[in-house]
């Protein structure tokens, strides 16, 4: 490229912000110059332009400097060897020119290197004070010394040299990072000399702003003891930022985050290094006694002998240090900034608040609630400094249970709450085990009665604390709905939902904190001050939702507790309150609030018929409407009737009202007209699952899932009411999805699966397979004569009733609880009738629909149910059931086809009379099936082949793991191989999960040593030699495919065969790992060492392997990202 291209591109880039400049033109300046800073030559002419200092435009030089850092952070494996010393001195003759700005330019230089010193990390072992020195050579001496404005250049050198040790973008391997790591902790304390040194010199806030984060960039490669912590003038600094506040105050509340991980980190490793001292003097106290040849070797390493200023305990004195420091400073400020509504000061105080509280977690727990140190004459000042110390510890747990709930003006901010929670969610941990370890000491008898007076009362203080906390969590859940704006806002914030997530751990953890039963006596007693309350009723349903948000969760777990039924009590009530509120409005009620007697009486007698399908009275017309608070307030409420359902067993009088207020939802109408806060996020687009989805569909969806949950928790509580659920699930088919009509027909098919007489049993299963077998041969007579659009639509209703039938056959099998005899019985019988009545239906639907690949994934779903119920029935079908598979897929092809022959396998795998004709049919099946997938790959592309790879290696796979002899003897096994090593790079992963794990059986097959290798020993020879010569290529494509980006779930599937591949050939490994490497791209694994150390860790192992393998990934994948922006630079210029 012509460097005046360049310059002209540049021209219009700088000159075009204005409008002056054709938006065509500018974009194809922009597309231009992306292009060329991925060249070699952008290397020279960057550095020319720098050196140019009249007449180039600023914007000119950033560019020049921006490119430099860029090629240094991923092009660095384009320079020739010997050119990064060069490259260096350029770079610090070109920092040293623009040390005094523009800023941009400043930064860029200091990046470049920054990225460059991780590079050459064995050779340039000082970058620190090589770059000082060179800055310092052109400073000015003042009178009062240093030059104020020689401390910016530095300042952001320092900064920056350390923050780009964690920048993983910068493309260096392993070592360099390794080492680079190391010269920085033997450079940090000059880098704090420094800062210590420019402190009086520095006035403007971003001066400021740039030493304390300096300082807490460097603090990962200190190592001062823990006076040098406290003595530290910069923590000083930091607290004196966070009590003036502004944007100073906000970089000191990181940086004080930072110093307390580095507290602690310090303090675990101190702790380590004592407990190892601890260990080796015992060791050698018992070699001693013992008379061992190594007495005495370590005797005088013990902790007492370890430099007490790097203690464990000292550090820990600092933590504790920290936090009390910090409550004198934050004094009143945290509820200041709440009243001031300064969101960002609320924000930066919680963080240091929080991050403070949690370091002494365990302490606040003791302290909060636990009585005054007593005082010992004599000791009268270290008591007053132990209770000075408690009431700190208090009052900082006060300062984060005020940014437990932040509310203004009507309107939740959830940054500071949310790390509330955190830190509520480890004290409720903390204080569940101190609690037990009281009562533990006590039933030793090794508390007195002044000790257990104490402990109670300390409890006593916690439980009223948690309750106000659970409270303060039901507040920050609930819906804001004074004002639409604000009610929309909560609705679409990540925040909200996130919020809620955690809040259902915290819930789990106060229920052990403060008990189930107070826990649901708490919130009881909230719900009933909210039904009190005269309130809007959309205030009141917001309030419910979050109320009985909580209580399902406490219901859940206190369900399940014998012998404490009688705290459900109030629950229970609760529920036969429910109805009213919870049933769709009057509208969607008329024509479905009784739909399951449908079958016998027209939809408008039952509208207004005073009874419901299970028998309780109908709900009057006084609930809310399905606007989205409404929704979410009957989506709660069926969580709760869900979590109730394993108490149904013995509360059997509360089943008919449960049911029937799911079966009303279930059949609200589709029509039900809908208020959301805004008209275009009514939920369209989310899955129905989500909590944020405010339609009917998703509303219905969930009393769907509600009803089976229940069915499967409280079958026997049903079985009286199988008849209604039959119905429920035959008009379901017709109101729901087809996945929700699929839970409701699994929630019939549960309770029927769990009767106990046989006889009621087969009748009910009649009844409930009649209608979907009847409608499958009606369905296939619609098949002659029909346009596209007609046959779409049959087949959609084809697919529609199989999926009834698998549903059926999967949860029957699932929930059968009967044993022995009866269960033979019903399993034959069972499968005596899918045989004989399931069987030939499908042989009808796969010849009226022979082309269609949905019915026939339908119709193997449907086999499969059918078989798993009792295989032995199926025997005698197979002679014609192979057959038709194998002629199936050789005329149309159908991946289906192999997915029954995966099932066959699974089924029929121990069955000698049956193994003959598997391993033919196996044999010619795949002597089919690879030649056409192999086609269709070339043909087509991969990744139109998903479905197809997916059961053609789901097929080999299940083979491989219940026929391992027909697989390792079959004639097809060189060509499964070869395509496997296309197939896997499928994408997504769920395609080529199979590939993965055919891959993973044949090599654990390979294991000679193996003493569980279910393949014989006379095949395992000849199989583990085809694995040597196929392994080389193997481990090529796998490292290829990383250079190639893939996602992350596809890595770790790599990383996972890659540990099956070495621990198969560890000994011959380490040359074919070497060798596939080199398919890395260069700027990811450049050098010869590089390659070696990778090799290294991941013949190593373990942990290692995995560390290694996503490192790689990680470099490809912003190399990747760099070649996809120079695509898309040409795509744009051209």
């Amino acid at each position: 490229m012509d460097t005046n291209e360049v310059v002209a591109a540049l021209g219009i880039l700088y000159q075009g912000g204005g409008g002056a400049v054709d938006p065509a033109k500018l974009q194809e300046a922009d597309a231009f110059l992306t292009q060329w800073q991925q060249t070699t030559g952008a290397w020279q002419f960057s550095d020319s332009l720098l050196c140019t200092e009249t007449g180039v435009p600023a914007e000119v030089h950033y560019f020049a400097a921006q490119t430099l850092r860029t090629k240094v952070q991923f092009d660095f494996a384009e320079l020739p060897e010997g050119a990064a010393e060069g490259l260096c001195q350029s770079l610090l003759n070109n920092l040293t020119r623009f040390r005094n700005g523009p800023d941009t330019v400043r930064t860029q230089l200091c990046l470049a290197l920054a990225d460059l010193s991780m590079h050459t990390s064995s050779t340039w072992r000082q970058p620190l004070t090589t770059i000082v020195t060179k800055i310092r050579q052109q400073e000015v001496p003042t009178p009062t010394g240093v030059p104020p404005q020689s401390f910016d250049v530095l300042l952001d050198v320092i900064l920056v040299i350390a923050e780009e040790h964690f920048n993983y973008k910068v493309l260096c391997d392993h070592q360099a990072r390794r080492q680079h790591k190391t010269n920085l902790q033997n450079e940090a304390e000059s880098a704090m000399a420094i800062l210590v040194e420019s402190r009086p010199h520095l006035t403007t806030e971003r001066q400021k702003e740039k030493l304390l984060s300096s300082w807490a960039a460097w603090l990962p490669f200190l190592s001062v003891s823990a006076r040098a912590f406290v003595e530290q003038p910069l923590l000083h600094d930091c607290y004196t930022a966070l009590s003036e506040g502004g944007s100073v105050g906000e970089t000191a509340a990181d940086c004080l985050v930072k110093v307390i991980d580095s507290v602690l980190e310090q303090e675990a490793s101190a702790r380590e290094i004592e407990e190892h001292v601890q260990r080796e003097r015992e060791r050698d106290m018992y070699e001693n006694e013992n008379g061992g040849v190594n007495g005495g070797q370590n005797g005088g390493s013990s902790p007492s002998a370890l430099d007490p200023n790097f203690s464990s305990h000292a550090f820990a004195d600092v933590r504790r240090g920290l936090a009390t420091t910090a409550v004198d400073v934050l004094g009143g400020k945290v509820q200041q900034a709440i009243q001031d509504g300064d969101d960002e000061a609320v924000a930066a105080l919680a963080k240091v608040v929080v991050s403070l509280a949690r370091s002494c977690v365990t302490e606040i727990v003791q302290a909060v609630g636990s009585p005054p140190p007593p005082i010992v004459p004599g000791n009268e000042a270290q008591a007053q400094a132990l209770l000075l110390q408690q009431q700190r510890f208090a009052s900082l747990a006060d300062r984060v249970f005020q940014v437990t709930a932040v509310v203004r003006n009507g309107e939740p901010s959830f940054a500071a709450p949310t790390a509330a929670l955190d830190f509520w969610l480890e004290a409720a941990h903390n204080f569940c085990s101190q609690r037990r370890r009281y009562k533990e000491a006590e039933e030793r008898g090794q508390t007195n009665s002044a000790e257990k007076e104490a402990v109670v009362a300390w409890a006593r203080t916690w439980e009223t604390l948690w309750a106000r906390i659970l409270e303060a969590v039901i507040t920050m859940m609930t819906v804001p709905t004074a004002d639409p704006r604000v009610e929309a806002d909560t609705l679409e914030s990540e925040e909200f939902w996130d919020y809620r997530q955690l809040a259902r751990v915290f819930l789990d953890e106060v229920a052990d904190a403060l008990s189930e039963d107070a826990a649901i006596q708490k919130t009881m007693a909230l719900i009933s001050q909210t039904g009190a309350a005269q309130v809007p009723h959309r205030q009141r349903d917001a309030s419910l939702e979050a109320q009985i948000f909580a209580l399902a969760k406490f219901a859940y777990r206190t369900v399940y507790s014998r012998g404490r039924a009688g705290v459900l009590e109030p629950v229970w009530t609760l529920v036969t309150q429910l109805p009213p509120i919870v049933a769709p409005p009057e509208q969607a009620t008329n024509g479905n609030a009784s739909a399951v007697n449908g079958v016998a009486s027209s939809s408008s007698s039952n509208a207004s018929s005073s009874s419901s399908p299970f028998g309780t009275p109908s709900p009057s017309s006084s609930s809310s409407s399905l606007d989205a608070v409404g929704v979410l307030f009957r989506k709660s409420a069926m969580e709760l009737l869900r979590d109730l359902g394993p108490g149904l067993d013995g509360k059997k009088e509360f089943v008919p009202l449960v049911l029937d207020m799911v079966a009303k939802l279930i059949l609200t109408d589709d029509n039900q007209p809908l208020q959301p806060p805004r008209a275009d996020d009514a939920g369209e687009g989310r899955d129905s699952s989500d909590d944020r989805n405010f339609t009917a569909y998703a509303l219905k969806a969930r009393a769907a899932q509600t009803l089976r949950k229940i069915a499967y928790d409280a079958g026997p509580a049903l079985h009286s009411f199988h008849n209604q659920l039959i119905e429920l699930s035959q008009v379901a088919q017709t109101k729901l999805q087809t996945r929700d009509a699929q839970d409701v027909t699994e929630a019939a098919a549960l309770v029927i699966g769990s009767l106990h007489d046989n006889g009621t049993f087969f009748a009910a299963m009649e009844r409930l397979c009649k209608p979907p077998l009847e409608s499958l041969s009606q369905t296939v007579q619609l098949q002659g004569g029909q346009g596209a659009e007609k046959t779409k639509a049959v087949e959609a209703l084809l697919s529609s009733r199989l999926d009834w039938i698998s549903s059926t056959l999967s949860s029957v099998k699932g929930s059968n609880r009967l044993r022995d005899a009866a269960h033979e019985e019903r399993m034959n019988g069972l499968g005596a009738f899918t045989a004989s009545a399931l069987f030939p239906v499908l042989l009808d639907v796969l010849r009226g629909f022979p082309h269609s690949d949905k019915v026939m994934d339908k119709v193997a779903r449907a086999l499969k149910h059918g078989m798993r119920t009792c295989p032995q029935a199926f025997t005698p079908l197979l002679p014609t059931l192979l057959p038709a598979n194998l002629e199936l897929f050789k005329t149309f092809g159908h991946p289906s086809c192999m997915y029954v022959s995966e099932y066959l396998v699974t089924a029929y795998a121990n069955d000698p009379t049956i193994r003959e004709a598997l391993a033919q049919h196996f044999n010619e099946l795949s002597g089919v099936a690879l030649p056409a997938l192999d086609q269709k790959m070339t043909q087509e592309g991969l990744q139109q082949c998903g479905t197809m790879i997916e059961d053609c290696f789901g097929m080999w796979q299940r083979y491989s793991r219940n026929c391992p002899d027909l697989v390792a003897s079959s004639p097809q096994l060189r060509h499964v191989l070869a395509l496997s090593l296309r197939a896997f790079r499928v994408e997504p992963v769920e395609f080529a999960a199979p590939v993965f794990a055919f891959l993973e059986y044949l090599y654990d097959h390979s294991r000679a040593e193996d003493l569980q290798n279910p393949l014989s020993e006379a095949l395992r020879p000849a199989l583990r030699a085809l694995m040597e010569q196929f392994t080389p290529e193997v481990l090529k494509e796998f490292f290829k495919h990383l250079g190639d980006a893939p996602p992350a779930d596809v890595v770790d599937r790599l990383s996972i065969v890659l540990e099956t591949v070495v621990g198969c050939f560890q000994q011959q490994c380490a040359p074919w790992i070497a060798e596939a490497l080199l398919q890395l791209p260069t700027g990811v694994m450049g050098s010869a060492d590089a390659r070696a150390d990778t090799a290294s860790r991941i013949l190593r192992g373990g942990r290692s392997r995995i560390v290694v393998i996503r490192e790689i990934a990680y470099r490809c994948q912003q190399l990747s990202m760099r070649k996809r922006n120079r695509r898309t630079g040409q795509s744009q210029a051209a």
